[in-house]
C-alpha cells in the first residue's frame, strides 16, 4: 500500500492564499500570489475552488502561454462553447461575468504567460467585472515589481489590486505539515525542516515521507530518524547536511 499525502491543511500560508483569492472574487479585483516551489499554491487553489461557487482554475504550460492558447485553454476549463476564434474572447468573459457573490478566474503557474495573454487576463476584469488571480512562482511577481518596463506594465501595475510573495516556507507550516503526516521522533521533524527549508518546502517533505512510511511499514516501526534518511539518500536529491 502506498503511503497517501496529507489532505489540504489550512497553515498561515494557506490562509493567506484563499483571503487573497477571496478578495479578488468579492470586489471583481487582480491579484498576484507568488509562492516559492512546494509551498502548496495550488492545493489551496484547488480547495478554494471547490468550496466556492463560480471560481474556477486553469493552469496553463509552455505551450498554452500565448492569448489564443490561453483562451482555448479557458474555454474548456469554463466549458464554453465557441468555435469562432472572433467570439473566443467575447463567449469567455460573458461567462466570467459578474453574478452575485462575485466570479473569479484563477491562472496557475501563470509565469509562463506572455505579457499580451497577462493583458488580456486585465481586459477581462475591466470589461466583464470578475475577479482574477495570477498564481505563480518569484517570476511573476518580478515582471511586474521593475518601474522600468514601460506603459503596458504601469498599467497592469496599477490594477493589481493586492500581492501576496512569499520567498521561503514558514516553519510553522512546515511543523503542521509533519505532524499531518503523524511523525513525532524529534530527530525526525528536525531533519525533516531541515529538508522543507532547503527548497521544495511541504513538497520535498510529502516525497520523502512517502518513501519513509514505506520503510517503516516494511519493519512495522513508527516513522523515526532513520527512515527518514534513508529515504532522502534513495531519492537522491542532495545532502541532508
Amino acid at each position: 500500500k502506498v503511503p497517501q499525502s496529507p489532505t489540504f491543511l489550512k497553515t498561515r500560508t494557506a490562509h493567506e492564499v484563499l483571503e487573497t483569492l477571496n478578495w479578488a472574487q468579492v470586489t471583481s479585483d487582480f491579484v498576484i500570489v507568488t509562492l516559492a516551489a512546494g509551498m502548496g499554491k495550488t492545493m489551496a487553489c484547488r480547495h478554494y475552488c471547490a468550496t466556492r461557487p463560480h471560481a474556477y482554475l486553469a493552469t496553463v504550460s509552455p505551450h498554452t502561454k500565448n492569448v489564443h492558447a490561453m483562451l482555448i485553454e479557458l474555454a474548456a476549463e469554463l466549458n464554453v462553447q465557441e468555435h469562432n476564434p472572433a467570439r473566443l474572447t467575447r463567449a469567455i468573459g460573458k461567462k466570467l461575468e459578474r453574478i452575485g457573490g462575485g466570479t473569479l478566474l484563477i491562472i496557475d503557474e501563470a509565469q509562463n504567460l506572455v505579457d499580451d495573454a497577462i493583458n488580456q487576463l486585465r481586459h477581462f476584469v475591466d470589461i466583464y467585472g470578475c475577479g482574477v488571480a495570477l498564481v505563480g512562482n518569484d517570476e511573476v511577481y518580478g515582471r511586474f515589481a521593475s518601474k522600468s518596463e514601460g506603459r503596458s506594465y504601469a498599467q497592469l501595475r496599477r490594477r493589481i489590486g493586492k500581492r501576496l510573495n512569499r520567498r521561503q516556507p514558514l516553519r510553522q507550516d512546515l511543523e503542521a505539515f509533519i505532524d499531518a503526516w503523524g511523525v513525532t521522533d524529534p530527530v525526525a521533524v528536525k531533519t525533516l525542516i531541515g529538508m522543507g527549508l532547503k527548497g521544495g518546502a511541504l513538497g520535498q517533505i510529502d516525497k520523502t515521507l512517502k518513501l519513509a512510511a514505506m520503510l517503516a511499514m516494511a519493519n512495522d516501526e513508527p516513522i523515526n530518524a532513520r527512515h527518514v534518511e534513508t529515504a532522502w539518500k534513495n531519492r537522491d536529491v542532495e545532502d541532508i547536511a
